[in-house]
């Protein structure tokens, strides 16, 4: 799945029947929601870190923190996530320490009933930056892993990456294809006659 870019907002939804989202879970109420809207304070233990950083697949979540206001009509969530984490170079395999803030903009619609006839369900570009909910609660701690897991970046490099991997006789991609390149024309026997012309 693509990432999308950390100002924009999120659309992932558990597989059915999947105990998907339990590591940092603070659920509210529809009608919890009707009579409170003031801010909440979101922040995960130390368990809770560790069981998210096992399904993100990284070495370590120190914190997640977020505060966030939650409207009802219609139901959105707005505020700002902070998060501290070690994720792995691709190139070197070295950790990087990286800090993330991030402000989030979610809209919750209630999961649309599906004909079974149908196929497929066509979704608007709006409905698609949506978390869908059971109609009858919302897991808001669920939304905000989420949208940590969606700014984290995919291929974390250190700084000094390419003068590591130079150091080591790794060569980049591109410095491939123009050897590649060159060594075809190298071999190519017109090149050689054309040479022999001069």
């Amino acid at each position: 799945m693509a990432k999308e870019s950390p100002q924009e907002k999120i659309f992932m939804q558990a597989p059915e029947g999947a105990s998907f989202g339990s590591e940092f879970s603070h659920i509210i109420t529809l009608a919890e929601l009707k009579l409170n809207q003031g801010l909440i304070a979101l922040e995960a233990d130390s368990d809770q870190c560790a069981a998210l950083a096992l399904r993100f697949d990284l070495p370590a979540i120190y914190s997640l923190k977020a505060d966030v206001i939650m409207s009802d009509d219609p139901i959105q969530l707005r505020g700002t996530m902070h998060a501290q984490i070690d994720q792995i170079c691709v190139a070197t395999g070295e950790i990087i320490p990286c800090s993330i803030t991030e402000d989030l903009a979610i809209n919750f619609l209630e999961t649309p009933s599906v004909d079974p006839n149908d196929s497929e369900v066509e979704l608007e570009d709006e409905d698609c930056e949506t978390i869908f909910h059971n109609g009858r609660d919302i897991d808001i701690g669920e939304a905000i892993a989420q949208s940590l897991y969606l700014a984290i970046d995919p291929f974390p490099r250190i700084k000094d990456a390419d003068a590591i991997l130079a150091k080591a006789g790794v060569i980049s991609e591109e410095e491939m294809t123009a050897k590649l390149a060159q060594e075809k024309q190298d071999n190519n026997p017109f090149a050689a006659l054309s040479q022999l012309k001069k």
